[in-house]
């Protein structure tokens, strides 16, 4: 037979079947791979939204570690660096590869990538924002309050029910000073239009259970009305009658300056008060910092500083040292103290008229300090209440 062994019958039906086509494949196997290729849509769509939030106009003006990031790198955010996000790196399982797939597999209308596919920025048509009281009042015109979710609800859960009813941009949590999650989320939508629409449509239910929807500047309208009705009125302050201030009166007294000489660069006064306390009590030292000259007042009789320079003379150590400099001292001429004493009664004039201005303006001025006070403090309790969760990192 040639060295051929001949085909059995058998073998030959098996060499002449034809090949599986995809029509041949098991229905369970179809099934398997359309659902895992859901999941990856699904998976990709999360991330793409999860990453588009970071760069969205609420995101973009309250991040600071963002914003910090993108000035580092002309606006574009590096792959690597998006890893870093809590959020997206529990989403991807932690692969920067699944993370990038997604960016190419689905548009988008908020970010894009480089020419090497290794950096995202926020796409440079959207218009820039700041964190600017304007800017959030803005947010508030588009965004609503809705309550009565269940305490156990999570931020996902929340999002996902809200995106049913129109283009939402953001959701916090409302939280209370426990950081309990009360049942009630702020929903920004991305403009009034789609605020107005979920506005108008039926009152929504979450799994059964009927949930109460407001705008956000009603909210607001409604919690201040409510605070201004619970604040009891406030009785009159009867004032205490007002003490005069003595007036200091100014004597002047002759040889009671110390006039220094030579003193070093960057000596403080309060080297040079304690240089000079030792010699008496002192009323006053006149030295601007770096000049190398200073003079110092003393109390008591006339002639006080005449006694001081006797005795630093007469010292068998020297004259006095600051920082191994030794100084010179002196009396002041009499043309010198004429000039001290005159421009010290002008400085004394200018005190009192400041002092007279000041105790006219007071009653004005603690009046709009209340009025401000009160305001701020609305706006702190306001503050307090709305302890918000964002869509976190």
């Amino acid at each position: 037979m040639d060295g051929c062994t001949e085909k059995t019958a058998e073998a030959v039906v098996q060499d002449e079947s034809p090949t599986p086509t995809e029509s041949d494949r098991q229905p369970e196997e179809v099934k398997k791979d359309a659902a895992e290729a859901g999941e990856i849509s699904t998976l990709y769509t999360k991330i793409l939204k999860q990453i588009e939030f970071y760069f969205c106009d609420i995101n973009i003006a309250r991040d600071k570690f963002l914003n910090a990031e993108l000035e580092k790198n002309d606006n574009w955010l590096p792959i690597d660096s998006l890893m870093n996000f809590s959020r997206l790196k529990s989403l991807s399982s932690d692969s920067k590869e699944t993370v990038v797939n997604a960016l190419k597999a689905l548009p988008s209308n908020v970010v894009e990538f480089n020419e090497d596919m290794m950096k995202i920025r926020r796409l440079p048509s959207l218009k820039p924002v700041s964190n600017t009281p304007e800017f959030w009042e803005s947010v508030t015109q588009r965004s609503a309050v809705v309550s009565g979710f269940p305490k156990e609800a999570t931020l996902d859960e929340i999002k996902e029910f809200c995106e049913k009813y129109g283009n939402v941009e953001c959701v916090r949590l409302r939280k209370n000073h426990g950081n309990v999650f009360t049942g009630s989320a702020f929903v920004a939508f991305a403009n009034k239009e789609e605020l107005d629409k979920f506005l108008s449509l039926p009152t929504p239910s979450y799994n059964g259970t009927e949930l109460n929807v407001i705008s956000e500047s009603e909210f607001k309208a409604e919690r201040n009305n409510k605070k201004k009705r619970s604040q009891p009125e406030k009785a009159p302050v009867e004032k205490a009658p007002r003490t005069k201030r003595r007036k200091k009166e100014l004597v002047r007294r002759k040889g009671v300056v110390l006039f220094i000489e030579n003193v070093p660069h960057h000596t403080s006064l309060k080297q040079i008060y304690s240089l000079c306390s030792p010699f008496g009590t002192i009323e006053w030292v006149d030295h601007q910092r770096d000049s190398p000259t200073a003079m110092v007042r003393f109390a008591g009789e006339e002639n006080t500083a005449v006694e001081i320079v006797k005795k630093v003379q007469e010292n068998p150590d020297g004259q006095l040292k600051i920082l191994s400099t030794e100084l010179t001292v002196r009396t002041l001429t009499d043309e010198e103290e004429e000039d001290y004493w005159q421009k010290l009664a002008k400085l004394t004039t200018k005190k009192d008229d400041s002092t007279k201005k000041g105790a006219a303006n007071e009653e004005e001025n603690a009046a709009n300090s209340s009025s401000k006070n009160e305001n701020e403090a609305d706006k702190g309790s306001e503050a307090k209440v709305d302890n918000e969760e964002p869509e976190d990192k």
